[in-house]
């Protein structure tokens, strides 16, 4: 038999948590999700990972590209209310060593 399911009213939603709360969620699933990303292949980078692609200085500037992308779709319809749109992708021009060129 199915087990009973809480009424929608009664179950705990997104929105009855913080903002702030949500946001932080938000913030570190992408965190794990970009981190995994950097080791793996990148169609926009030549099938390469992230990580391959910044040890030369082709695939440096090729990355910084990459990075300056994802920031652009992050930010296509600013909301400050939007987790995913206040994200920071910092760490990651931090991480991959191509924080110098950074627009």
């Amino acid at each position: 038999m199915m087990e009973e399911r809480p009424a929608r009213d009664q179950a705990e939603t997104v929105s009855d948590l913080p903002p702030d709360l949500v946001e932080q969620i938000a913030h570190d699933a992408l965190d794990r999700h970009y981190l995994d990303t950097l080791d793996q292949p990148i169609r926009m980078l030549g099938n390469i990972t992230p990580r391959q692609a910044a040890a030369s200085p082709d695939g440096r500037h090729k990355v910084a590209d990459w990075l300056t992308y994802l920031e652009s779709q992050s930010m296509r319809h600013p909301n400050a209310a939007d987790a995913v749109e206040t994200y920071s992708f910092t760490w990651m021009w931090r991480e991959l060593g191509v924080l110098d060129l950074r627009k």
